[in-house]
């Protein structure tokens, strides 16, 4: 089966929570693999019990979607992260998700409900051990 490979942000320009970030030859964006914190899986047919996709809008003004796969019942934790890899909102605290597609919508708000700025940001979704990474940016 095809293994997921570490990635950060899609451009590999960004310093990470600690990683430092670049391009492979088909343009993925890699870490240095210091840490497991930053694994995005970049093929289709990822291992693991969910699947992230691409926040829609994006770029986004006010709210964006963000759309995950559940393939086997598993606990969920989704959450966005500014770019020093700060937690900013938790959208899915560790909740119980079986098979299905489900859509959270964030409202540009961090956890204690002020408006955030502009500005690159990810998510992230954690099931038990498998770790996913996009990145979203919000424009005013």
């Amino acid at each position: 089966p095809n293994m997921p490979t570490n990635s950060c942000n899609a451009d590999g320009s960004e310093h990470f929570a600690g990683f430092n970030c670049g391009l492979d030859n088909n343009g993925n964006g890699v870490h240095d693999g210091n840490d497991e914190s930053c694994r995005v899986s970049a093929v289709p047919d990822a291992v693991g019990p969910a699947r992230l996709f691409q926040n829609q809008p994006n770029p986004f003004n006010p709210r964006t979607t963000i759309a995950f796969e559940v393939t086997e019942e598993a606990t969920v934790s989704l959450k966005v992260f500014d770019v020093a890899g700060r937690v900013v909102r938790v959208l899915v605290d560790g909740q119980g998700y079986s098979l299905g597609r489900y859509e959270v919508v964030w409202n540009g708000r961090d956890d204690q409900g002020q408006q955030v700025s502009s500005g690159t940001y990810f998510y992230g979704i954690q099931t038990g051990e498998n770790r996913e990474t996009k990145m979203m940016v919000l424009l005013k």
